[in-house]
C-alpha cells in the first residue's frame, strides 16, 4: 500500500511486475549478473517493486554512489539534476531511468521509465528469476551513520534470508495475512527486511514517502490500520512525549512494535503498560560473563583510560574510556583549538551529546554558533542537544 498515491498492489501483481522489470533490465538494459543498479529516491511502491526486480535480474542494488560503480541510476524529478551530474562524473553508468511518465513529461525526457517497465509484457525467452548463489551480493544498504558518516554495508542473499527468518520467528514478529507492516526506508536493511518478510508471509506493507516525519508516520499507521512497526527509539519517544495529543482510539490497530538501532530506555517503555517487552540478543550472549571492548583502534583515533582525577591508567584496570580523533567536528571550527564531547543523561533519549571547547586566543565564538556548526554536519543522533561549555 503506497500511502501517498493510495495505490494498492496484490501479491501476484507485485511478483509479476518485478519479473517484468527484471526482463527489462536483462534485455533492454543489457545488465548481467553482478551489475549494480543505484536508486536515488524516496520511499514509494515503485521503489519497492523495483528492488525486487533488480534481485530477480541477478543484479545488485545500491542506494548511493561513492566508490561503488553503478551501471544504472534510477531517480525522480526532484533529484534529476543530481542524476545528470552523477552520470557526467561516472563513466560506468550505462543508463538513467526515471520512475514514471509524469516525471518524464515534466522534464521533457526521452528515456524509459520504471513504471512502464513494470507494466510491459515479458516474453518467455529469458529464464527468470536469474539464479544467484547464497554468498553473492544482493544489496548495498546504508548504515544510519551512528558510528561515523553513513556507509555502505554488503548484504548477501544469505543475509537477506536470515533476517527474514529472524523477523518471522514466533517470539519476534510472526506476520500473518491479516497483518499490515509499516516500512522503514528501503535504503536501510530494515526497510528491505520489511519488504521481503511481508511478501513471504502474505501480509501487507504500508509505505510512507517521508519516513523521517513523525507526524506523517503516525497518520499513516492510523489511517491504514497498521498492526506491526519496526522503528527506532526516537520515534517511540515522539509517541510517548506527545501522547496527550491523541485520543485512545488513535493507533488502535497497532499491536507489535520492534525497536532497534539504539537502546530503548525505561523512560519510554515504562510509560505504557499495554504489552510486554522482549530483548533479542545473539544466541551465545547469555553465556558471556565479561563484556570487553575488542578490536584495533581506528586510524586517526587515540584511546586512553583515566581515573576520577583524569590521570591515565595502565591496562587491565577499571576507568573511564576517553577517545580523541580527527572526526571530532568541533575541532574543525576555525575558532576552536581543542574540544571534547560526552554523553549526559536525558529523560527521553537516555543520553545526548554535550560539548566542551577551548577557544583560540583572541577569538570570540558563542555557544549557539558552535551548536549550529556541528548540527549541520552530523545526523540527528549526534547533534549537540546537551549544550556546549566554552573555555
Amino acid at each position: 500500500i503506497d500511502s501517498t498515491s493510495q495505490r494498492k498492489w496484490s501479491r501476484s501483481e507485485v511478483l509479476d511486475s518485478c519479473l517484468n522489470f527484471a526482463y527489462f533490465l536483462v534485455n533492454d538494459c543489457k545488465l548481467t549478473k553482478g551489475d549494480i543498479v543505484c536508486f536515488v529516491t524516496n520511499n514509494n511502491d515503485i521503489h519497492g517493486i523495483g528492488i525486487l526486480g533488480v534481485l530477480a535480474a541477478g543484479d545488485e542494488i545500491k542506494q548511493t554512489m561513492r566508490t561503488i560503480k553503478a551501471n544504472i541510476l534510477i531517480g525522480i524529478s526532484d533529484n534529476f539534476m543530481l542524476l545528470t551530474k552523477m552520470r557526467s562524473q561516472f563513466d560506468c553508468i550505462k543508463k538513467v531511468l526515471v520512475f514514471n511518465e509524469i516525471t518524464k513529461t515534466q522534464l521533457n525526457l526521452n528515456c524509459p521509465t520504471v513504471e512502464s517497465a513494470l507494466q510491459s509484457v515479458r516474453l518467455d525467452d529469458t529464464d527468470l528469476p536469474v539464479r544467484t548463489g547464497l554468498d553473492d551480493t544482493a544489496t548495498l544498504v546504508m548504515s544510519s551513520g551512528s558510528t561515523g558518516t553513513p556507509k555502505a554495508i554488503i548484504r548477501t542473499n544469505r543475509n537477506l534470508l536470515a533476517i527474514m527468518a529472524i523477523t518471522q520467528h514466533p517470539e519476534v514478529c510472526p506476520l500473518t495475512s491479516a497483518d499490515i507492516m509499516f516500512s522503514s526506508d528501503f535504503y536501510h536493511v530494515c526497510g528491505q527486511r520489511s519488504l521481503l518478510s511481508t511478501i513471504h508471509a502474505g501480509a501487507q506493507l504500508a509505505i510512507c514517502e517521508d519516513i523521517h516525519n513523525s507526524e506523517k508516520n503516525l497518520k499513516c499507521i492510523h489511517d491504514l490500520n497498521v498492526t506491526t512497526v519496526f522503528t527506532v527509539p526516537t520515534e517511540l519517544n515522539f509517541i510517548i512525549k506527545y501522547n496527550d495529543k491523541y485520543d485512545k482510539t488513535y493507533l488502535k490497530s497497532l499491536r507489535d512494535v520492534l525497536s532497534g538501532g539504539a537502546v530503548l530506555t525505561g523512560n519510554t517503555y515504562r510509560k505504557t503498560m499495554c504489552g510486554w517487552v522482549t530483548n533479542v540478543y545473539l544466541s551465545d550472549s547469555k553465556t558471556i560473563t565479561n563484556y570487553e571492548t575488542i578490536g584495533k583502534v581506528n586510524p586517526g583515533i587515540e584511546i586512553k583510560i583515566i581515573d576520577s582525577e583524569g590521570q591515565s591508567l595502565p591496562r587491565d584496570t577499571t576507568g573511564q574510556i576517553c577517545i580523541r580523533g580527527d572526526n571530532n567536528i568541533l575541532v574543525t571550527h576555525e575558532s576552536v583549538v581543542n574540544a571534547a564531547v560526552i554523553g549526559v543523561d536525558d529523560s527521553e533519549d537516555g543520553e545526548v551529546p554535550m560539548g566542551f571547547v577551548t577557544v583560540r586566543g583572541g577569538r570570540a565564538v558563542g555557544e549557539q554558533e558552535l551548536i549550529d556548526y556541528v548540527n549541520k554536519r552530523v545526523n540527528n543522533i549526534k547533534q549537540i542537544r546537551g549544550g556546549i561549555i566554552i573555555r
